[in-house]
């Protein structure tokens, strides 16, 4: 039975995209403008939570669509 159409999971589905387009677009403001970085004391800190954020959105689709599409 697939799932895909069922809106809780559209909107789940939104959800991890939606963490991966903010935390791309916040890397890549600080990636292309480094007046930001200093700025930020704990810069790296704050990448490794963005990319931990995508990891764990882009994990969370594939088992969505592992076990329920």
């Amino acid at each position: 039975m697939s799932y895909s159409e069922n809106l809780y999971y559209k909107a789940l589905e939104s959800k991890y995209n939606a963490d991966i387009a903010e935390s791309k677009a916040v890397l890549k403001t600080f990636f292309e403008k480094d007046v930001g970085v200093a700025d930020h004391a704990e810069f790296l800190k704050v990448f490794n939570e963005y990319v931990s954020k995508i990891a764990q959105a882009e994990e969370n689709i594939r088992v969505l669509h592992e076990h329920f599409a």
